[in-house]
Protein backbone atom coordinates (compact mmCIF):
# COMPACT_ATOMS: atom_id res chain seq x y z
CA UNK A 1 0.00 0.00 0.00
CA UNK A 2 1.74 3.24 -1.10
CA UNK A 3 1.79 6.29 1.25
CA UNK A 4 -1.20 8.26 0.26
CA UNK A 5 -3.93 5.11 0.86
CA UNK A 6 -2.37 4.67 4.47
CA UNK A 7 -2.69 8.34 5.03
CA UNK A 8 -6.22 8.01 3.65
CA UNK A 9 -6.87 5.19 5.40
CA UNK A 10 -5.69 6.53 8.91
CA UNK A 11 -7.87 9.56 8.15
CA UNK A 12 -10.74 7.89 7.63
CA UNK A 13 -10.39 6.13 11.38
CA UNK A 14 -9.35 9.34 12.70
CA UNK A 15 -12.45 11.42 11.15
CA UNK A 16 -15.08 9.07 12.34
CA UNK A 17 -13.60 9.01 15.93
CA UNK A 18 -13.61 13.02 16.12
CA UNK A 19 -17.36 12.74 14.16
CA UNK A 20 -19.09 15.64 16.29
CA UNK A 21 -16.39 18.34 15.64
CA UNK A 22 -15.52 17.47 11.99
CA UNK A 23 -19.46 17.05 10.54
CA UNK A 24 -19.94 19.47 7.87
CA UNK A 25 -22.08 22.34 9.55
CA UNK A 26 -24.41 23.28 6.09
CA UNK A 27 -26.03 19.95 6.15
CA UNK A 28 -29.59 19.78 4.66
CA UNK A 29 -32.22 18.22 6.50
CA UNK A 30 -33.51 15.90 4.17
CA UNK A 31 -36.35 14.10 6.18
CA UNK A 32 -39.19 15.95 4.69
CA UNK A 33 -41.86 12.95 3.78
CA UNK A 34 -39.73 10.81 6.06
CA UNK A 35 -40.59 12.53 9.08
CA UNK A 36 -43.44 9.91 9.93
CA UNK A 37 -40.96 7.18 9.25
CA UNK A 38 -38.56 5.17 10.57
CA UNK A 39 -34.90 6.40 9.58
CA UNK A 40 -31.32 5.58 9.66
CA UNK A 41 -28.69 8.62 10.22
CA UNK A 42 -25.84 7.86 7.79
CA UNK A 43 -22.85 9.51 7.99
CA UNK A 44 -20.29 9.72 4.80
CA UNK A 45 -16.62 9.93 4.53
CA UNK A 46 -16.11 10.26 0.75
CA UNK A 47 -12.35 11.15 -0.04
CA UNK A 48 -10.08 11.83 -3.15
CA UNK A 49 -7.07 9.30 -3.07
CA UNK A 50 -6.05 10.30 -6.64
CA UNK A 51 -5.37 14.04 -5.41
CA UNK A 52 -6.37 15.39 -8.38
CA UNK A 53 -9.95 14.29 -9.46
CA UNK A 54 -11.63 17.18 -11.80
CA UNK A 55 -14.95 16.33 -11.36
CA UNK A 56 -17.83 18.47 -9.57
CA UNK A 57 -20.49 16.04 -8.61
CA UNK A 58 -21.35 12.45 -7.87
CA UNK A 59 -24.44 11.32 -7.63
CA UNK A 60 -24.51 7.91 -5.19
CA UNK A 61 -28.21 6.34 -6.08
CA UNK A 62 -29.37 3.76 -3.18
CA UNK A 63 -31.75 1.28 -3.92
CA UNK A 64 -33.08 -1.47 -1.21
CA UNK A 65 -33.23 -4.93 -1.90
CA UNK A 66 -36.87 -5.04 -2.43
CA UNK A 67 -36.58 -2.34 -4.91
CA UNK A 68 -39.83 -0.82 -3.07
CA UNK A 69 -37.46 1.96 -1.53
CA UNK A 70 -35.05 4.27 -3.39
CA UNK A 71 -32.88 7.41 -2.53
CA UNK A 72 -29.94 9.22 -4.04
CA UNK A 73 -27.30 11.52 -2.69
CA UNK A 74 -25.18 14.60 -4.65
CA UNK A 75 -21.62 14.50 -3.67
CA UNK A 76 -19.53 17.70 -4.45
CA UNK A 77 -15.92 18.83 -3.64
CA UNK A 78 -17.39 21.24 -0.83
CA UNK A 79 -19.55 18.86 0.62
CA UNK A 80 -17.07 15.87 1.02
CA UNK A 81 -13.73 14.89 -0.81
CA UNK A 82 -12.36 18.25 -1.17
CA UNK A 83 -9.54 18.25 1.58
CA UNK A 84 -7.87 21.23 4.03
CA UNK A 85 -5.59 20.86 6.48
CA UNK A 86 -6.18 16.92 5.65
CA UNK A 87 -9.81 17.64 7.04
CA UNK A 88 -12.57 16.55 5.12
CA UNK A 89 -16.12 17.28 5.42
CA UNK A 90 -18.14 13.93 6.43
CA UNK A 91 -22.01 14.87 5.11
CA UNK A 92 -25.19 13.45 6.85
CA UNK A 93 -28.34 11.96 5.71
CA UNK A 94 -31.40 10.37 6.68
CA UNK A 95 -32.52 7.15 5.00
CA UNK A 96 -35.95 4.72 5.38
CA UNK A 97 -34.60 2.08 7.64
CA UNK A 98 -34.83 -1.06 8.23
CA UNK A 99 -33.21 -1.56 4.88
CA UNK A 100 -30.33 -2.57 3.04
CA UNK A 101 -29.25 -0.61 0.27
CA UNK A 102 -27.14 -1.15 -2.71
CA UNK A 103 -25.19 1.58 -4.15
CA UNK A 104 -24.69 2.22 -7.79
CA UNK A 105 -22.52 5.91 -8.58
CA UNK A 106 -23.62 8.60 -11.46
CA UNK A 107 -21.48 11.47 -12.82
CA UNK A 108 -18.23 9.89 -12.10
CA UNK A 109 -14.82 11.33 -14.71
CA UNK A 110 -13.43 8.91 -17.47
CA UNK A 111 -10.38 7.15 -15.76
CA UNK A 112 -11.80 7.12 -12.45
CA UNK A 113 -13.71 4.73 -10.17
CA UNK A 114 -14.45 4.61 -6.57
CA UNK A 115 -13.83 1.46 -3.81
CA UNK A 116 -14.62 1.27 -0.21
CA UNK A 117 -11.58 2.57 1.37
CA UNK A 118 -10.78 0.09 3.86
CA UNK A 119 -11.02 -2.87 2.27
CA UNK A 120 -10.61 -2.02 -1.44
CA UNK A 121 -13.99 -3.89 -2.14
CA UNK A 122 -15.91 -2.85 -5.63
CA UNK A 123 -19.36 -3.71 -3.99
CA UNK A 124 -21.33 -0.74 -2.24
CA UNK A 125 -24.24 -1.70 1.10
CA UNK A 126 -25.41 0.34 3.51
CA UNK A 127 -27.18 -1.61 6.16
CA UNK A 128 -29.36 0.69 7.72
CA UNK A 129 -31.20 0.20 11.27
CA UNK A 130 -34.52 1.43 12.56
CA UNK A 131 -33.11 4.95 14.52
CA UNK A 132 -29.47 3.66 14.51
CA UNK A 133 -26.45 4.72 12.12
CA UNK A 134 -23.72 4.01 9.66
CA UNK A 135 -20.87 5.03 8.64
CA UNK A 136 -19.85 4.72 4.99
CA UNK A 137 -15.81 5.02 3.92
CA UNK A 138 -15.35 5.47 0.35
CA UNK A 139 -12.57 6.63 -2.13
CA UNK A 140 -12.11 7.53 -5.39
CA UNK A 141 -9.05 6.60 -6.95
CA UNK A 142 -7.86 6.56 -10.90
CA UNK A 143 -8.19 3.13 -12.69
CA UNK A 144 -4.38 2.93 -13.78
CA UNK A 145 -3.14 3.80 -10.26
CA UNK A 146 -5.71 0.79 -8.88
CA UNK A 147 -4.37 -1.56 -11.29
CA UNK A 148 -1.04 -1.35 -11.15
CA UNK A 149 -0.97 -1.75 -7.72
CA UNK A 150 -3.06 -4.86 -7.68
CA UNK A 151 -1.47 -6.19 -11.05
CA UNK A 152 1.45 -6.56 -13.04
CA UNK A 153 3.09 -9.51 -15.39
CA UNK A 154 3.55 -12.54 -13.72
CA UNK A 155 7.33 -13.97 -14.79
CA UNK A 156 6.62 -17.31 -12.73
CA UNK A 157 3.70 -18.49 -14.75
CA UNK A 158 5.15 -19.55 -18.01
CA UNK A 159 8.63 -19.66 -16.70
CA UNK A 160 11.06 -22.36 -18.63
CA UNK A 161 11.05 -25.23 -16.24
CA UNK A 162 13.70 -27.34 -18.59
CA UNK A 163 16.41 -27.34 -15.88
CA UNK A 164 14.45 -30.15 -13.07
CA UNK A 165 16.36 -31.47 -10.68
CA UNK A 166 13.91 -32.67 -7.82
CA UNK A 167 11.12 -34.25 -10.03
CA UNK A 168 8.33 -34.65 -7.45
CA UNK A 169 8.57 -31.43 -5.77
CA UNK A 170 8.29 -30.20 -9.56
CA UNK A 171 5.04 -32.14 -10.13
CA UNK A 172 3.75 -30.91 -6.89
CA UNK A 173 4.41 -27.22 -7.75
CA UNK A 174 2.82 -27.54 -11.17
CA UNK A 175 -0.14 -28.72 -9.66
CA UNK A 176 -0.18 -25.68 -7.49
CA UNK A 177 0.37 -23.68 -10.04
CA UNK A 178 -2.31 -25.35 -12.77
CA UNK A 179 -5.01 -24.63 -9.45
CA UNK A 180 -4.27 -20.81 -8.22
CA UNK A 181 -2.66 -19.44 -11.54
CA UNK A 182 -6.35 -17.70 -12.38
CA UNK A 183 -5.55 -15.73 -9.31
CA UNK A 184 -3.34 -13.54 -10.66
CA UNK A 185 -5.85 -11.64 -12.77
CA UNK A 186 -9.27 -12.47 -11.28
CA UNK A 187 -10.65 -9.03 -9.99
CA UNK A 188 -12.47 -11.28 -6.94
CA UNK A 189 -8.65 -11.92 -5.51
CA UNK A 190 -7.36 -8.70 -5.70
CA UNK A 191 -8.44 -7.29 -1.47
CA UNK A 192 -6.41 -11.11 -0.83
CA UNK A 193 -3.10 -9.53 -2.82
CA UNK A 194 -3.31 -6.33 -0.51
CA UNK A 195 -1.42 -8.16 2.01
CA UNK A 196 1.43 -8.41 -0.72
CA UNK A 197 1.74 -5.06 -1.32
CA UNK A 198 1.34 -3.67 2.70
CA UNK A 199 4.31 -6.56 3.75
CA UNK A 200 7.14 -6.52 1.58
CA UNK A 201 9.83 -8.79 1.70
CA UNK A 202 12.47 -7.79 -0.41
CA UNK A 203 14.75 -8.61 2.66
CA UNK A 204 13.58 -12.11 2.44
CA UNK A 205 14.17 -12.91 -0.72
CA UNK A 206 17.63 -11.31 -1.10
CA UNK A 207 19.02 -13.16 2.05
CA UNK A 208 17.31 -16.61 1.00
CA UNK A 209 17.94 -16.69 -2.60
CA UNK A 210 21.43 -17.17 -3.44
CA UNK A 211 22.58 -13.75 -5.92
CA UNK A 212 18.84 -12.80 -5.33
CA UNK A 213 18.52 -8.52 -5.08
CA UNK A 214 15.99 -6.85 -3.15
CA UNK A 215 14.65 -4.62 -6.16
CA UNK A 216 13.95 -7.79 -7.77
CA UNK A 217 11.32 -8.81 -5.52
CA UNK A 218 9.93 -5.03 -5.25
CA UNK A 219 9.60 -5.29 -9.30
CA UNK A 220 7.66 -8.28 -9.30
CA UNK A 221 3.92 -8.94 -9.56
CA UNK A 222 1.77 -9.05 -6.10
CA UNK A 223 0.87 -12.60 -7.41
CA UNK A 224 4.53 -13.46 -7.94
CA UNK A 225 5.13 -11.73 -3.88
CA UNK A 226 2.16 -14.37 -3.07
CA UNK A 227 4.09 -17.46 -4.65
CA UNK A 228 7.64 -16.87 -3.43
CA UNK A 229 6.50 -15.71 -0.05
CA UNK A 230 4.09 -18.95 0.66
CA UNK A 231 5.98 -21.21 -1.06
CA UNK A 232 9.26 -20.75 0.61
CA UNK A 233 10.42 -17.42 1.74
CA UNK A 234 8.10 -17.21 5.01
CA UNK A 235 9.30 -21.11 5.81
CA UNK A 236 13.10 -19.69 5.39
CA UNK A 237 12.35 -16.93 8.02
CA UNK A 238 10.24 -18.68 10.79
CA UNK A 239 12.96 -21.60 11.02
CA UNK A 240 15.93 -19.12 11.10
CA UNK A 241 13.84 -16.81 13.73
CA UNK A 242 13.97 -19.57 16.16
CA UNK A 243 10.45 -20.80 15.62
CA UNK A 244 11.82 -24.55 14.67
CA UNK A 245 8.99 -25.97 17.41
CA UNK A 246 7.02 -23.25 17.53
CA UNK A 247 6.00 -23.38 13.84
CA UNK A 248 7.05 -26.78 12.86
CA UNK A 249 7.35 -29.36 15.99
CA UNK A 250 4.49 -31.24 14.97
CA UNK A 251 1.97 -31.40 11.84
CA UNK A 252 -1.06 -29.58 14.40
CA UNK A 253 1.54 -26.96 14.99
CA UNK A 254 2.19 -26.27 11.31
CA UNK A 255 -1.24 -26.84 9.93
CA UNK A 256 -2.45 -24.29 12.93
CA UNK A 257 1.01 -21.65 12.07
CA UNK A 258 1.32 -22.17 8.77
CA UNK A 259 -1.25 -23.29 6.48
CA UNK A 260 -4.56 -22.28 8.38
CA UNK A 261 -3.11 -18.61 8.66
CA UNK A 262 -2.64 -18.31 4.65
CA UNK A 263 -5.70 -20.23 3.70
CA UNK A 264 -8.13 -18.11 5.79
CA UNK A 265 -7.32 -14.81 4.22
CA UNK A 266 -8.18 -16.76 0.98
CA UNK A 267 -11.56 -15.37 -0.24
CA UNK A 268 -12.39 -15.22 -3.82
CA UNK A 269 -13.75 -17.51 -6.74
CA UNK A 270 -12.98 -21.00 -6.16
CA UNK A 271 -11.03 -20.44 -3.00
CA UNK A 272 -11.66 -24.15 -1.84
CA UNK A 273 -9.81 -24.83 -5.07
CA UNK A 274 -6.96 -22.71 -4.34
CA UNK A 275 -6.92 -23.45 -0.29
CA UNK A 276 -6.74 -27.32 -1.36
CA UNK A 277 -4.22 -26.88 -3.63
CA UNK A 278 -1.98 -24.87 -0.81
CA UNK A 279 -2.51 -26.83 1.72
CA UNK A 280 -1.47 -30.04 -0.68
CA UNK A 281 2.12 -28.08 -1.17
CA UNK A 282 2.65 -26.88 2.46
CA UNK A 283 1.70 -30.23 3.34
CA UNK A 284 5.05 -31.46 1.33
CA UNK A 285 6.97 -28.75 2.01
CA UNK A 286 6.56 -29.90 5.83
CA UNK A 287 7.70 -33.30 5.44
CA UNK A 288 10.57 -31.96 3.39
CA UNK A 289 11.70 -29.22 6.24
CA UNK A 290 11.09 -32.22 8.79
CA UNK A 291 13.89 -34.75 6.53
CA UNK A 292 16.32 -32.15 5.87
CA UNK A 293 15.76 -29.31 8.23
CA UNK A 294 14.90 -26.67 5.82
CA UNK A 295 12.39 -25.83 3.29
CA UNK A 296 13.04 -26.66 -1.10
CA UNK A 297 12.26 -23.71 -2.93
CA UNK A 298 9.83 -24.62 -5.56
CA UNK A 299 10.59 -21.79 -8.00
CA UNK A 300 14.31 -22.49 -8.60
CA UNK A 301 13.59 -25.98 -7.91
CA UNK A 302 16.31 -26.49 -5.30
CA UNK A 303 16.89 -26.95 -1.78
CA UNK A 304 17.76 -24.31 0.79
CA UNK A 305 21.66 -25.32 1.48
CA UNK A 306 22.07 -25.27 -2.55
CA UNK A 307 20.26 -21.45 -2.55
CA UNK A 308 22.45 -20.01 0.92
CA UNK A 309 25.46 -22.68 0.35
CA UNK A 310 26.25 -25.25 2.95
CA UNK A 311 29.07 -22.99 4.97
CA UNK A 312 26.69 -19.58 5.13
CA UNK A 313 23.71 -22.37 6.34
CA UNK A 314 26.04 -23.70 8.95
CA UNK A 315 26.98 -20.36 10.25
CA UNK A 316 23.40 -18.81 10.51
CA UNK A 317 22.33 -22.68 12.15
CA UNK A 318 25.03 -21.93 14.74
CA UNK A 319 24.05 -18.07 15.14
CA UNK A 320 20.79 -19.11 15.40
CA UNK A 321 21.54 -21.53 18.27
CA UNK A 322 24.26 -19.08 20.10
CA UNK A 323 20.93 -16.15 19.92
CA UNK A 324 18.52 -18.87 21.42
CA UNK A 325 20.90 -19.25 24.06
CA UNK A 326 21.80 -16.00 24.82
CA UNK A 327 17.79 -15.46 24.90
CA UNK A 328 17.11 -18.54 27.11
CA UNK A 329 20.22 -17.32 29.63
CA UNK A 330 18.46 -13.76 29.73
CA UNK A 331 14.98 -14.90 30.31
CA UNK A 332 16.55 -16.77 33.33
CA UNK A 333 17.98 -13.74 34.86
CA UNK A 334 15.30 -11.58 34.10
CA UNK A 335 12.52 -13.90 36.07
CA UNK A 336 14.94 -14.73 38.70
CA UNK A 337 15.83 -10.70 39.15
CA UNK A 338 11.68 -10.12 39.29
CA UNK A 339 10.99 -13.61 41.86
CA UNK A 340 13.98 -11.65 44.18
CA UNK A 341 12.43 -8.40 43.61
CA UNK A 342 9.31 -9.65 44.45
CA UNK A 343 10.23 -11.46 47.82
CA UNK A 344 11.77 -8.26 48.49
CA UNK A 345 8.82 -6.44 48.54
CA UNK A 346 7.03 -8.69 50.80
CA UNK A 347 6.43 -6.80 54.01
CA UNK A 348 6.93 -7.98 57.24
CA UNK A 349 3.22 -8.45 57.71
CA UNK A 350 3.18 -10.25 54.29
CA UNK A 351 5.81 -13.13 55.94
CA UNK A 352 4.00 -12.93 59.62
CA UNK A 353 0.94 -13.97 57.94
CA UNK A 354 2.79 -16.55 56.55
CA UNK A 355 3.85 -18.31 59.56
CA UNK A 356 0.63 -18.11 60.93
CA UNK A 357 -0.48 -20.57 57.69
CA UNK A 358 2.59 -22.74 58.90
CA UNK A 359 4.74 -21.58 56.24
CA UNK A 360 8.35 -20.95 57.71
CA UNK A 361 10.18 -18.51 55.03
CA UNK A 362 13.27 -18.58 56.60
CA UNK A 363 13.58 -22.55 57.64
CA UNK A 364 11.98 -23.86 54.51
CA UNK A 365 9.45 -26.15 56.35
CA UNK A 366 5.57 -26.36 56.70
CA UNK A 367 2.94 -28.06 57.73
CA UNK A 368 0.98 -30.42 55.39
CA UNK A 369 -1.58 -27.12 54.83
CA UNK A 370 0.89 -24.87 54.91
CA UNK A 371 3.03 -26.89 51.83
CA UNK A 372 0.23 -26.67 49.65
CA UNK A 373 0.24 -22.99 50.47
CA UNK A 374 3.50 -22.73 50.15
CA UNK A 375 2.83 -24.18 46.41
CA UNK A 376 -0.14 -21.65 45.90
CA UNK A 377 2.62 -18.78 46.69
CA UNK A 378 4.98 -19.73 44.56
CA UNK A 379 3.43 -20.46 41.66
CA UNK A 380 1.75 -17.02 42.32
CA UNK A 381 5.67 -15.54 42.14
CA UNK A 382 6.00 -16.96 39.37
CA UNK A 383 2.99 -15.60 37.39
CA UNK A 384 3.75 -12.28 38.63
CA UNK A 385 7.03 -12.43 38.23
CA UNK A 386 6.41 -13.59 34.16
CA UNK A 387 4.19 -10.21 34.15
CA UNK A 388 7.38 -8.04 35.34
CA UNK A 389 9.37 -9.06 32.69
CA UNK A 390 6.54 -8.98 29.83
CA UNK A 391 6.37 -5.33 31.40
CA UNK A 392 9.92 -4.80 30.86
CA UNK A 393 10.02 -5.35 27.74
CA UNK A 394 7.31 -3.43 26.45
CA UNK A 395 8.53 -0.71 28.09
CA UNK A 396 11.63 -1.27 26.60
Amino acid sequence: MNIMKKVVVLMAAVIFLAMPVMAYAAQEDNLGDKADKPVCNVTFCFVDESGDYPGMQITAVMQDETNNISDKFEFTPENSWKSGSMLVNTPEYSVVAPAEYTVTFQGLEDGYTIVNTLDRSSEFKITATENGTADVYWSIIAIEQEQSAQMGESKILGADRSNISNTEAEKVYQTFLEKVGFIETDETWSNFFKTYEIFSHEKWYATYVGGAKEEEYTDMSLFDRFVWDETYLRFCELLNGGGSDMFFGDEQKFRNYNIDVITNTMIGNNNEQVKEAYETLAMWQYNYIKENGAPFNFINNRSYIEEVGEEEAAERSQSMEAEQRAQAAQDEKELSEARQELMDDMDKKDIEELKNDGIDVNAGTASPIGIILAVVVVIAIFIAAGVVVIQKRKNN
